[in-house]
């Protein structure tokens, strides 16, 4: 009996010290809002970021990162044409992609670059700023005239002219 209350004392004395480690980690990471102020600093700064996002997708680091990365590492445009907003107190990074991509790879890409993009600009020392990043896909054509894309078979959709109303020719 008294073993096993040496035990539990032991444990949790090992216990208290990681479990207040984990709290005090929380609560310095907490996601804040980014000012104006802030996040024009961030923006006129953002090359840096953008370098270290670059260096963190050519090597991950860890398997999982890997595994997400390498669906969308070929298909990504370069940084330079990565678009950079300030919204809804955060930083909206949008990366226009050559091709379609799953819903699945999509949003694990997406996901796992804004968290990468937010500790960076932590690391800087701009704060933990929201981060959404977004891939632009690039528009679906056109299937033919008078008929746009997204609709049923059945539907044709022609304005005054006989060509497609929605715009596409």
């Amino acid at each position: 009996m008294l073993r096993r209350l040496a035990c539990l004392a032991i444990l949790s004395c090992i216990a208290c010290p990681c479990l207040a480690a984990d709290q005090a980690a929380g609560q310095t990471l907490r996601i804040e809002p980014l000012t104006r102020g802030r996040a024009t600093e961030v923006l006129a700064n953002i090359d840096d970021i953008a370098e270290g996002v670059e260096r963190q997708i050519r090597n991950p680091g860890s398997p999982r990162d890997e595994a997400i990365l390498d669906d969308v590492r070929g298909v990504m445009a370069h940084a330079s044409e990565w678009r950079w907003y300030s919204r809804d107190h955060g930083i909206l990074l949008a990366i226009p992609v050559r091709e379609r991509l799953g819903i699945g790879t999509r949003a694990n890409a997406e996901s796992l670059l804004a968290d990468v993009v937010r500790r960076l600009i932590y690391q800087k020392g701009w704060g933990n700023p929201p981060v959404q990043v977004v891939f632009i896909e690039p528009e679906i054509p056109c299937p033919g005239p008078g008929r746009c894309a997204g609709t049923f078979s059945a539907v044709s959709f022609t304005g005054a002219d006989g060509g497609a109303a929605c715009n596409c020719r």
